[in-house]
């Protein structure tokens, strides 16, 4: 039976300034636990404080639910033993409240703008420590940044834009920068749904369609959902080709632009790269411990320290092609561009997404600004793909309560329109 304890602590300041309105909030949070394993069953207890049963009478205890479970198995797995620690300084409170605080004001001085930004620094300490007391511990410091900007017109027309990114802080100046360059980023996506007209029928139906890089990004997101070992779909993908010979799909954990870099998942094992989709052909999947088992691949990719963990991407990146964004949009006699999304998400047989920034593409240009209701793009469209871009831009986001991330060029396939 596999068995380890797991310290958690997180150490939360948010700073939230709504429409003339400030909130400073601190967070401690402590969590300890027990985890047994055997067979790939799990047996997993925590509590707030550290004043959990005896561990002899929890073991007991497990050691009697765990019995006559059989979980298809526990694979091997190299196991990381030490401390590592990501991020450095956090910025100063004030100088977070002075920065949102002239940013709103300058929007609301433009036009009539509601303005919300929240920055939340997070301090986390991961620790599991083994049977045999080896231990991997991790210090992660993180910066999360929510902005939301409200325009003002009659109830009807009201616009909205929002913006999330996570950032490690490896310095003070390069926090306030990429707070100001998000804030600037969503006052142009503002910009752009004033002027966006809705789209006529006449244009709804199959069309080529060019992904920006946050469109792009949550794209192969939908994809990684596929790739999920438990995925209950995707027994029969290994060796399938799904996607065009240019597609190639991996992870890496270890990119040190992404703030969801990580040396070990929740389960404590060391992390590599992953080959997902090579040429177009599903190589592998994300894997536990569990899945590894049962597929007879190699885990790396637990999330959930006290759940069962479950298997997903770390930083998933579409290798690059070789042609210029511009290029992609000029060779696009007529179609559409969507630069950033509203929802993704994966349905049976296809990717449903609900753009935000839209342009129609005509004669190689874009020209208008454009409301399009949704995209649909059928799995077998995934061939389509036939222009990816050179240059990768990072995407953050949240599955379940974790920060993941996506690194992805533009793309030109073909989809649905409505």
């Amino acid at each position: 039976m596999y068995f380890d304890k797991v310290r958690y602590f997180e150490h939360l300041v948010q700073i939230a300034y709504r429409d003339g309105s400030l909130e400073i909030n601190r967070l401690n949070a402590n969590v300890y636990g027990y985890r047994f394993n055997k067979n790939g069953c799990w047996f997993i207890t925590s509590s707030q404080d550290n004043n959990l049963t005896d561990l002899n009478t929890i073991k007991v205890k497990a050691s009697h639910f765990l019995s006559d479970r059989k979980c298809e198995g526990f694979a091997d797995a190299t196991l990381f033993k030490g401390y590592i620690e990501i991020g450095k300084e956090m910025p100063q409170e004030d100088e977070i409240i002075g920065l949102i605080k002239d940013l709103c004001d300058e929007a609301k001085a433009l036009r009539n703008i509601k303005c919300e930004v929240i920055v939340d620094m997070k301090t986390i300490n991961k620790k599991i420590i083994r049977e045999n007391e080896e231990f991997a511990e991790e210090v992660r410091r993180l910066i999360e940044i929510e902005i939301g900007l409200l325009e003002l017109r009659d109830i009807s027309t009201n616009i909205i834009a929002t913006n999330y990114r996570v950032v490690i802080p490896w310095s003070k100046d390069y926090i306030t920068k990429v707070i100001d360059t998000t804030f600037r980023e969503t006052m142009n996506k503002l910009n752009i749904y004033s002027k966006a007209r809705p789209l006529k029928p006449y244009q709804y139906g199959k069309a080529n369609i060019v992904f920006g890089f946050e469109t792009s990004a949550a794209f192969i997101h939908e994809i990684s959902h596929l790739l999920e070992a438990d995925y209950q779909y995707n027994s029969r993908f290994i060796g399938s080709v799904i996607a065009s010979k240019d597609f190639n799909l991996y992870d890496n954990p270890h990119d040190y632009d992404s703030p969801t870099i990580r040396f070990f998942d929740d389960e404590g094992v060391s992390t590599k790269r992953r080959s997902l989709i090579e040429d177009g052909v599903v190589r592998d999947f994300h894997h536990t411990r569990n899945t590894a088992a049962i597929h007879g691949s190699e885990p790396g990719s637990a999330y959930g320290l006290f759940q069962r963990p479950i298997p997903f991407h770390t930083t998933l990146v579409l290798k690059p092609g070789d042609w210029k964004e511009m290029e992609i949009i000029s060779e696009t006699r007529n179609g559409f561009y969507i630069g950033g999304m509203a929802m993704a998400s994966l349905e049976k047989g296809y990717i449903r997404i609900i753009p935000e920034d839209s342009f129609i593409i005509e004669n190689g240009e874009l020209s208008e600004a454009i409301k399009i209701r949704e995209l649909k793009i059928p799995l077998t469209n995934l061939k389509t793909i036939n222009a990816i871009s050179k240059t990768l831009s990072i995407r953050t986001s949240r599955e379940k309560e974790w920060i993941v991330a996506e690194k992805a060029p533009y793309i030109r396939l073909e989809a649905f329109v409505t």
